[in-house]
């Protein structure tokens, strides 16, 4: 009841993204209450799933960086985890492809990683380290900054892992984009 849905935005694999406001976060600026976006599991009864799911939502609670996706809360309704996270506003870099109509100039394409390293610097540099099993053009969104410059951001943290020595993990990630040493 604190949020309302209003349409679909995204999702594949391990859940559905949805475009929600918080009907308890309004303003002037903001009469119909603070945009969020909500992540739910599509397959609940998949016990895997939901331990990735607790496992994604454990860890997102304990990150804090400006390249990364914001998250606001965490509930769960009828045995189904969501994610209550900061919507990005933005183009993602798989729509400034698809728009170029393939490959950006490596001057673009440069700029893009050098514009998300932060991310992966602050996630690696954890204690312990997380890594990051699924980047990809369409998790990661270009935001325009208020003084004109732009902001990249890594929304989709589904498939990261907390990592120690020596832990065997399941290897998740999207074809054509995980590491071969996964098995593809």
């Amino acid at each position: 009841g604190r949020s309302r849905i209003t349409k679909p935005i995204g999702g594949r694999g391990m859940g559905a993204v949805f475009f929600a406001v918080d009907l308890n976060l309004k303003s002037r600026e903001m009469p119909e209450g603070r945009p969020a976006a909500i992540k739910a599991i599509l397959n609940s009864s998949d016990p895997d799933l939901l331990a990735a799911a607790v496992e994604e939502r454990e860890m997102l609670i304990r990150l804090d960086h400006p390249n990364i996706v914001r998250i606001y809360d965490i509930v769960q309704e009828n045995n189904i985890p969501y994610i209550v996270m900061a919507f990005v506003k933005g183009t993602s870099w798989k729509e400034m492809y698809d728009k170029n109509g393939g490959p950006l100039s490596e001057a673009e394409a440069l700029r893009l990683m050098l514009g998300i390293r932060g991310a992966f610097e602050y996630l690696h540099g954890r204690t312990p380290p997380v890594v990051y099993r699924d980047f990809k053009p369409g998790n990661v969104i270009q935001v325009a900054e208020p003084g004109g410059g732009t902001k990249q951001v890594l929304i989709d943290l589904g498939t990261a892992v907390e990592w120690t020595p020596g832990q065997k993990r399941e290897a998740w990630g999207t074809i054509g984009f995980a590491p071969p040493e996964i098995g593809g």
